[in-house]
């Protein structure tokens, strides 16, 4: 499986990022980029490395980098998208592949579309001053 292959009418029209949410947390909007920019690098690699888990089998691994993107998401992410990260960690981190595909499946294109809203928001939105 790749991330193309992932199902593309899962993702609803919902916004999962909460530019609000994150500035208040880190104080101000360059801070707020800063950990945007940084999360921006890294969430497509780490679908690609979820998925690349899955398909060796490694539950264990998925819920590795699962871990990290829970650790982040609390600050920027609306809580619904936050719980099931939640949620779908915690089955990876017990090693039980049967449920962590399908729950990936359904977890993956909500993580792309957060992936994109943050590219829509670091390119749009003006650097503060």
């Amino acid at each position: 499986m790749t991330i193309n292959d992932l199902p593309k009418d899962h993702c609803t029209p919902m916004v999962y990022l909460e530019v609000a949410r994150a500035t208040g947390f880190t104080g101000g909007e360059t801070a707020t980029r800063g950990l945007l920019q940084l999360v921006e690098q890294s969430l497509r690699g780490d679908v690609d490395a979820i998925l690349r888990h899955i398909e060796t089998g490694d539950a264990v691994a998925a819920g590795r980098v699962l871990h990290v993107i829970k650790g982040f998401a609390p600050v920027f992410c609306v809580d619904s998208l936050t719980e099931e990260i939640a949620s779908v960690e915690r089955i990876g981190q017990s090693g039980a592949l049967d449920a962590l595909t399908p729950a990936f499946a359904e977890l993956a294109p909500r993580l792309l579309v957060l992936h994109g809203e943050i590219q829509t928001y670091l390119a749009t939105s003006p650097l503060p001053t």
